[in-house]
């Protein structure tokens, strides 16, 4: 199974990801144990603090609007790559902001 393919099922399981990234993040550690496991800031387009949960997919009004940070987990793969379970919960994560330490 792919990182996709695992991320895709996960979804399907879980269709509101919204509080779920830490379970989320470190579910898909436990299928992949080279994947760290992120606790950090995103940073995404805002209004009133909530996006894609409440207000859709992303459109040029939103993604116009001024960014906020919000708390959120996520996984690193061995080359740096970002995998996040959970990111549909946004309607955009324009930075990904890991604080001091990783977690697995």
């Amino acid at each position: 199974m792919t990182y996709d393919d695992w991320i895709a099922n996960w979804r399907r399981r879980h269709p509101r990801a919204g509080g779920r990234c830490a379970q989320a993040a470190r579910e898909m550690a436990e299928a992949f144990p080279e994947l760290r496991v992120v606790q950090g800031r995103v940073t995404v387009p805002a209004y009133r603090g909530v996006t894609y949960v409440k207000y859709g997919p992303p459109t040029p009004e939103l993604l116009a609007l001024p960014p906020v940070q919000a708390p959120h987990w996520w996984c690193v793969a061995p080359n740096g790559d970002v995998l996040d379970p959970s990111g549909d919960q946004f309607s955009k994560v324009f930075a990904y902001e890991p604080l001091a330490r990783a977690h697995r």
